[in-house]
């Protein structure tokens, strides 16, 4: 299933939510994986799109932001990269932290 993932904010604007259902087989964004943050980045038109399997949320762990300290695939990747990653490790919670359910977590990278 080819699902487009939208970056940088959790909600789309609805214009590009529209063309993505239009063209994808559905969209994906990264969510804070605490319950009350999540509340409150996700809103319920997507919540509600989640619930048609149209979108699907995503999370990271801290243990997930390991590959992407690596070295060599920082190399060269710019101040965008920079900024991506410092907002991907502040929404990343610890492994033993509870987390909400049904949401998609990453377990690899692909570079």
């Amino acid at each position: 299933m080819a699902v487009l993932l939208y970056y940088p904010l959790v909600k789309p604007p609805t214009e590009i939510l529209h063309q993505a259902l239009l063209y994808w087989d559905g969209i994906a964004s990264i969510v804070p994986q605490e319950r009350r943050e999540y509340d409150v980045a996700v809103p319920a038109e997507l919540q509600e799109l989640q619930e048609r399997r149209l979108y699907t949320p995503v999370t990271f762990e801290l243990g997930d932001m390991e590959e992407l300290d690596d070295p060599e695939w920082r190399r060269d990747r710019g101040q965008a990269s920079r900024v991506l990653l410092q907002e991907l490790r502040r929404m990343a919670v610890p492994r033993t932290a509870t987390s909400c359910p049904s949401r998609t977590r990453t377990s690899t990278v692909r570079r």
